[in-house]
């Protein structure tokens, strides 16, 4: 303990001094804390030093008084400190008013409550929810039908007390294991569409999902690092995919055909882009037995011999670089030099497709 610390019992501290005989004081200055640019300056004839402040203003608590003096030559002397404390106020009339709590590193709830000294924490329930994890453990499980996920977590719970005067106490923290739910909503994605997050947290969860037949392939690709887990329609889990330090992408055929959805977690980036492409679907026959035919050179696909219906030009990635409607009998689609899938639904609902290389 510094012996130098005594605890202030009234509103104002008080100094007096006198310099040896040998010097002549000429003035001094004083502050509070390290504050020199707050100093106060006193100059003084008669040799002596008498000092009040007022601590009215400061927080209680542990503080330093600071002064030097100067003497008629213009030296000044080491700068003297006294440690000195303000006592907290006493507790009689003092009233809790509110409390504070949060969940790990979570927002902080604010509970008016009725004034009372003592304020006891009897028969007081807070409910766990609406907790952000601190991860999501490899080992969760999915209340599909609620669109929920439960990870265990160590979760860190925090509270603190404030009184009429507007002061807050420490803040006390405990850990438990918990089952944290946590919630999400699924978005259908469009074949060869995106989806965009901007600034994912790390353990949110994301939902994705696609309509796919049986045999379909399918290509997913996550714009930046995280952890991906493929289901199918009935909540089994397919894959689970993870890439450190780079983008995602990952290959797949349906199986027995519906919905295939993908949760998304840990993103490690500021903006997130999931898309799914269909890049052989189940069921098309080539366009040249429709009498349609396709042809590639300069820079352009041509697709001629159809009317009506619709066309879709895929990458290899599965993500559509084109899409027209209502098709002319002569349609061209301007692309970059790669392998292409064309996809055509002829305005009878039949579905061809054929693999073009563009030089």
């Amino acid at each position: 303990m510094n012996k130098n610390i005594k605890p202030l019992t009234a509103a104002l501290l008080t100094l007096a001094a006198a310099p040896a005989a040998a010097q002549t004081l000429a003035g001094y200055e004083y502050w509070i804390d390290d504050r020199y640019d707050q100093r106060t300056e006193v100059r003084t004839d008669d040799g002596n030093i008498s000092i009040e402040i007022d601590v009215q203003g400061l927080a209680p608590g542990l503080h330093r008084f600071m002064m030097r003096a100067e003497d008629t030559e213009g030296r000044w002397s080491p700068s003297v400190v006294h440690n000195f404390v303000k006592p907290e106020p006493p507790l009689d009339g003092n009233m809790i008013t509110a409390y504070e709590y949060w969940f790990n590193s979570g927002e902080a709830r604010r509970v008016e409550v009725g004034p009372a000294n003592p304020f006891t924490a009897d028969g007081m329930v807070i409910e766990v929810k609406d907790v952000t994890p601190n991860r999501i453990d490899p080992d969760y499980t999915v209340d599909w039908a609620e669109q929920t996920l439960w990870t265990d977590d160590d979760v860190t719970f925090g509270i603190r007390y404030g009184d009429a005067a507007g002061r807050w106490s420490e803040a006390r923290t405990d850990t438990f294991a918990c089952a944290v739910p946590v919630s999400f909503d699924t978005e259908r994605l469009a074949w060869g569409d995106t989806a965009h997050v901007i600034q994912p947290h790390p353990c949110n969860v994301y939902a994705y999902d696609v309509e796919a037949a049986e045999g379909d392939s399918l290509a997913w690709s996550f714009s930046a690092p995280c952890r991906a887990d493929i289901y199918d329609g009935s909540g089994n889990r397919l894959a689970r995919l993870e890439a450190e330090g780079k983008p995602l992408e990952h290959k797949m055929k349906a199986g027995a055909g519906g919905l295939v959805t993908a949760l998304v977690y840990d993103a490690g980036a500021d903006t997130l882009a999931v898309c799914c492409g269909r890049t052989a679907a189940s069921g098309i026959t080539p366009l040249t037995e429709a009498g349609m035919a396709l042809t590639a050179a300069g820079g352009l696909i041509t697709l001629t011999g159809v009317e009506g219906g619709s066309c879709t030009v895929y990458g290899v990635d599965g993500c559509a670089v084109a899409r027209r409607s209502g098709l002319g009998h002569t349609e061209t689609f301007a692309v970059a030099k790669g392998v292409y899938v064309v996809a055509v639904t002829d305005r009878r609902g039949k579905a061809y497709k054929q693999t073009v290389a563009v030089d």
